[in-house]
């Protein structure tokens, strides 16, 4: 788990998972707080969580996220995830997913 910090406050946090005899780390979540959303804080973490990987010998990231949450698939689009799956009702409810990858450069 990654805690990004402004001032004293938390403002945001991600949990990679780590996988044995496998090159692709894996992005479980991603928070950014609503008062502390729109600065860059989820740029931040997410160049964090690359960094962290690659020191950790991994060669890739992938992730789910909500096909309905669109700043989030644009934060990762943004930074060179591409649409690896279309996951169509993979969250509760019935909600569409995406899985996307990104290949990390050591």
């Amino acid at each position: 788990m990654l805690i990004l910090e402004h001032g004293r406050r938390v403002a945001g946090a991600a949990v990679m998972l780590w996988r044995k005899n496998s090159p692709t780390a894996r992005l479980y979540d991603i928070v950014v707080e609503p008062q502390f959303q729109g600065r860059g804080f989820g740029s931040r973490l997410l160049r964090a969580c690359e960094t962290e990987a690659v020191g950790r010998g991994y060669t890739a990231i992938s992730l789910e996220v909500r096909t309905s949450n669109r700043r989030a698939v644009a934060l990762y689009r943004n930074h060179g995830y591409d649409i690896a799956e279309s996951l169509p009702g993979y969250y509760d409810g019935g909600a569409s997913g995406l899985r996307m990858v990104k290949k990390l450069l050591k």
